[in-house]
């Protein structure tokens, strides 16, 4: 195997081999045998520039932190940039929704961050082994919600090979449960800083809506949600107040009320 054949000519490198069982049980084992000052996650189909971890020991030292985040770069699988992905809002302090956003859009993966290990060990942090989704924000938030620092940095270090199904793609009803789950560790992070009550509610409320509208909408034959996560979708909706969504999420708000109108009758069919 490549991995063995590495391990054989770098003797820092370290190969386990084990049953797979996810991408959190192999992350918290890991964490376990890790033995350096500083951990970070690379997902198997993605690549990393040449220098970026000396580059990051530099940085992180320099600017005392516990974390840092760099850019990225989302390659298509061909091997094309399709877009650039920057830290963007860097402070959450009078920050507005638009700003919210900005903010977990980035902050919430693991493969463009390097962490002390350290912070990692005195938590005891693990990844949720039962999380097939947002494993890796819950794995941030917790983190950040505990004080430790984290710095920003332009510099583009990883590149996110995006293809057209993905395990972050696929749908199914507990994906929906563990965005709610998600949004309220969000919503608790958030409520630590001087933010507008106003904001974080407009956030609150448009989060609900994506998720909501993503779950419902049939562009996939194979999946029909649950009757309790329609159950649960309608009570989440029951709390949204148009007033705080934009236009385009006002659409959709009355396309989704029609889908959860009409999926009676497509639970019957599946």
């Amino acid at each position: 195997m490549i991995c063995d054949s590495c391990a054989k000519r770098d003797q820092r490198i370290r190969v386990i081999h084990q049953e797979n069982k996810g991408v959190s049980v192999t992350r918290n084992k890991g964490i376990k045998l890790a033995e350096g000052d500083y951990l970070t996650f690379l997902d198997s189909d993605d690549w990393i520039e040449p220098g970026l971890f000396q580059y990051l020991i530099d940085e992180i030292r320099e600017n005392d932190s516990d974390i840092i985040q760099w850019s990225y770069c989302i390659d298509s699988a061909d091997g094309q940039c399709l877009s650039i992905r920057t830290p963007g809002i860097r402070s959450l302090k009078d920050c507005n929704c638009r700003d919210i956003a900005g903010f977990f859009s980035t902050v919430g993966y693991v493969w463009n961050k390097m962490y002390k290990a350290e912070i990692i060990n005195v938590s005891s942090k693990q990844f949720d082994k039962n999380a097939a989704l947002y494993e890796d924000m819950l794995f941030n938030l917790d983190l950040l919600s505990g004080g430790y620092e984290i710095c920003f940095t332009d510099f583009i270090g990883t590149h996110y090979v995006q293809y057209s199904k993905s395990l972050g793609r696929k749908r199914t009803t507990a994906n929906y449960s563990l965005g709610i789950l998600c949004l309220d560790r969000k919503l608790s992070y958030l409520r630590k800083f001087d933010i507008a009550e106003k904001e974080i509610e407009k956030y609150r409320a448009r989060e609900i809506m994506d998720l909501s509208y993503n779950e419902m909408k049939p562009n996939d034959r194979d999946y029909c949600p649950s009757a309790s996560i329609v159950q649960m979708i309608k009570s989440k909706l029951c709390n949204v107040s148009v007033f705080r969504l934009d236009k385009k999420r006002i659409i959709k708000l009355f396309i989704l009320k029609l889908l959860l109108l009409l999926s009676r009758f497509r639970r019957i069919e599946c």
